[in-house]
């Protein structure tokens, strides 16, 4: 629910419930000042009429003293009428059930030669619950007129909060939703008519230093990330140069060939750095754009002295930096291997590189068409660099299946992540 509908509806129900808590009060303080009216009214109603009720008691007109109860009975909210002489018989008018209703009681005298003689008694029952129900019917429109200006009073509160506050609250969070790297040095803006110095105005300036602090820490970042491929990339090339001109200042064939193992596995890595330096994403990387370049260096490596052709046939998929650089590993050992055994002498050859994906996994497939490998079931004693292949495999979480008639032939299926 949004500021301004939730606003909308506190204001309605705190309206209400102010006028819940002062209703029963206003009621209570009502009642009691119609109830004074109404006790003032009975006596200025037995002063008026008293006079003809002692003459008739006095005479015994028994017609004119129900005459005259009937009359006082027509007077709102004087339910009965009883009127007793001296000898306790009593004449009423009016309703006959007394429950509920409030007894005044008045002594009737009749002035006799200079003296008060009482002649009876004079009950007036007053029904104080019919008052309280027509004060309350009469609150009825008060209380309706005050439920309309509750409603109106929340909805007009409630447009004003969302023309003031709500909707640039709105704006502003649908504008930092946007991602990518140059909304963070678009500004924000709220569509306001003029600019005021208040709490939005605060927060948009606030959030826009925040914006421009956040990219510039990722553009400083950006830069000392490339700063540190480029070196890693320079100093791998220098190293790589260091072994190259080592493997050609011996003549050991053994030596040379440890030069050149060493030279591969660090032409995988500074390929890997360079391509995340020439990325804008650090964390992921086109196994295409990896893995073909990787093979082709360490095919180059080997074959100063034989003929072999590369084939490559790789899917363009994605993955992270740290799948791809063991997958590098794996590629150049087994490129390694082929180019060291696969064609002995100056036998030419092919290798063929190939890796898809299939269903949430990539198969990765490296094959040869040289002299083989004798594989026996169930021994994994095939030299180190395929052990470490195997090894490296299970850490991806993948497996691996070996062949070795009519050309070696390793596949690996790793799932992709």
């Amino acid at each position: 629910m949004s500021l301004a509908k939730r606003y909308t509806l506190y204001i309605f129900l705190i309206t209400l419930l102010l006028g819940v808590f002062f209703y029963p009060i206003e009621f209570y303080f009502t009642f009691k000042k119609e109830s004074r009216s109404l006790t003032t009214e009975v006596y200025r109603i037995l002063d008026s009429h008293m006079p003809s009720i002692v003459s008739s008691l006095w005479l015994t007109n028994t017609s004119l003293l129900q005459k005259q109860m009937e009359n006082l009975t027509l007077f709102p909210y004087i339910e009965r009428v009883e009127i007793q002489d001296d000898e306790g018989t009593l004449l009423f008018s009016g309703s006959k059930v007394t429950e509920r209703l409030v007894k005044h009681e008045e002594i009737l005298y009749y002035s006799y030669r200079g003296q008060d003689l009482e002649i009876g008694k004079v009950n007036l029952f007053l029904n104080f619950d019919k008052l309280s129900r027509d004060i309350k019917r009469d609150k009825m429109p008060d209380i309706a007129f005050h439920f309309l200006i509750s409603v109106f009073l929340a909805l007009t509160l409630a447009l004003l909060f969302h023309y003031l506050v709500g909707r640039h609250l709105k704006d502003c969070a649908e504008f930092l939703k946007q991602e990518g790297m140059d909304n963070l040095a678009t500004p924000l803006k709220l569509k306001r008519n003029r600019e005021r110095e208040d709490e939005l105005e605060l927060l948009t300036a606030s959030i826009n230093e925040q914006r421009r602090k956040i990219l510039a820490f990722i553009k400083e970042k950006e830069l000392i990330t490339k700063e540190i491929h480029h070196r890693i990339k320079n100093n791998m090339a220098t190293v790589i140069s260091l072994l190259n001109f080592q493997a050609e200042a011996t003549e050991n064939p053994e030596v040379i060939s440890a030069l050149k193992e060493a030279q591969t596995k660090l032409s995988g890595m500074a390929i890997l750095y360079d391509k995340l330096y020439r990325s804008e994403n650090f964390q992921e990387l086109s196994l295409k754009s990896y893995l073909v370049p990787l093979a082709e260096e360490a095919v180059s490596l080997f074959s100063t002295s034989k003929t072999v052709k590369l084939i490559t046939e790789v899917e363009d998929i994605v993955l992270n930096t740290k799948q791809l650089s063991v997958l590098g590993i794996i590629v150049n050992e087994l490129i390694t291997n082929s180019m060291k055994y696969a064609f002995p002498g100056e036998r030419a050859g092919t290798i063929l590189i190939r890796a898809e994906e299939k269903n949430g996994r990539l198969i990765l497939t490296a094959r040869d068409d040289g002299v083989g490998l004798t594989i026996k079931e169930g021994n994994s004693n095939h030299g180190f660099g395929l052990e470490m292949v195997e090894i490296l495999t299970d850490q991806l979480g993948g497996n691996i299946l070996l062949e070795g008639e009519s050309g070696f032939k390793a596949v690996l299926d790793i799932p992709v992540k």
